[in-house]
């Protein structure tokens, strides 16, 4: 190895050893350089060079060269663990530790316990906002986004052996609810404003109290055969017939009133009127009639049937009550009709002419005969 001076002055170029600048100040010490590829194989330990490769100083120790750049330390001592167990030069990414005007952000790292109490995390944080709910600990004055939030659905038999207690007032309650719609009927609240749906509700009682709890004392049930009593029926209409069973009618004012009129014939000159049918009836003749039964007559009060008779459009017969051509029964029973002045009643003989004869019954006996004739 050619001999190098320690010292020497700057005047054509650099070179290694001890350098002093033009001024004869000492500057430094210039060591020896080169690339990666011209670094001695097998030096001394110790030996220090400058890698003019990769613009660092390197030296030579445990059998290895090591640049004394930030990699080539870390590599040197090795990494700090985030937990601090391993000493030595802890490295973060962008992602894990960033400084920006002064403040200190972590991002990624791994988990760890910050110890502290709820009042000191909230004084700590920026929006005060800090809020656990891991123990027993109270929310005041906290808003619940339940956009993103999760509700949780509460298994009473997980809570206090099958039994949650809300503590509070119905007012309380109707105050906390959005729609302000609370209600208990567990004891003798008063329900006001309030729709009960029949069609999911059943209603239990019997009609006195029903009538009793109504305030108009109005309530009526026609489901069953209840009787109404001392009930006025306003502007009624009555579906099916009234069966007033027998029982009187009182003051009663009839308007647009109409009998029943039931078609009569005879055969083979029997001719037979059911009552029940109806109080009036119409009958063109077509033969002599030589009977005429009633039947179902009432067997008390007073009772009429009204017969309308149009004599044939070509030939005149007969029907009378008194001359003895015609049999009369009420309820199976002959009787003989009772005319005015004992005159009896014929047919009018007057081609399509009509009479009107009215018989009333008194008691269901024989028939009393007025007759309205020759109607043509």
């Amino acid at each position: 190895m050619a001999e190098r001076p320690i010292h020497k002055v700057e005047t054509n170029g650099d070179t290694t050893g001890l350098r002093e600048f033009a001024n004869g100040q000492d500057s430094g010490i210039i060591v020896p350089q080169g690339t990666t590829a011209e670094r001695e194989t097998n030096p001394t330990e110790g030996t220090i060079r400058y890698n003019n490769q990769t613009d660092a100083l390197e030296f030579y120790i445990g059998a290895s060269w090591v640049s004394l750049s930030e990699n080539g330390v870390e590599d040197l001592i090795g990494d700090a663990a985030a937990d601090g167990t391993t000493k030595g030069v802890a490295s973060f990414t962008a992602t894990e530790f960033t400084v920006t005007t002064g403040n200190v952000a972590l991002g990624t790292v791994p988990a760890t316990k910050l110890d502290g109490t709820t009042a000191e995390f909230n004084a700590a944080l920026s929006d005060g906002s800090f809020a656990t709910l891991a123990g027993a600990e109270t929310i005041e004055s906290k808003t619940f986004d339940t956009g993103s939030q999760t509700l949780v659905t509460i298994d009473l038999a997980d809570v206090a052996a099958g039994t949650l207690v809300f503590q509070g007032t119905t007012n309380e309650f109707n105050n906390a609810l959005s729609d302000g719609t609370f209600a208990t009927v567990a004891g003798t609240e008063a329900l006001s404003s309030k729709t009960i749906d029949l069609g999911v509700n059943t209603l239990t009682g019997s009609l006195t109290e029903f009538n009793t709890a109504l305030q108009g004392d109005s309530f009526a049930s026609l489901t069953g055969t209840e009787t109404l009593q001392n009930k006025t029926l306003t502007n009624a209409t009555l579906g099916q017939d009234l069966d007033a069973a027998g029982r009187a009618v009182y003051d009663v004012v009839l308007k647009d009133y109409s009998e029943t009129k039931q078609g009569l014939s005879s055969v083979s000159g029997a001719l037979t009127v059911d009552i029940s049918a109806g109080n009036t009836g119409s009958i063109t003749l077509t033969e002599n009639v030589t009977s005429v039964a009633f039947t179902n007559v009432p067997t008390t009060g007073v009772s009429t049937f009204t017969m309308e008779v149009i004599q044939d459009a070509s030939t005149a017969y007969t029907m009378d009550a008194g001359a003895s051509l015609t049999t009369y029964t009420v309820g199976g029973t002959g009787v003989s009709p009772v005319t005015s002045g004992g005159g009896g009643w014929a047919m009018s003989a007057t081609l399509s002419g009509t009479d009107l004869v009215t018989f009333i019954f008194v008691d269901g006996g024989r028939p009393f005969v007025n007759a309205l004739q020759d109607f043509s």
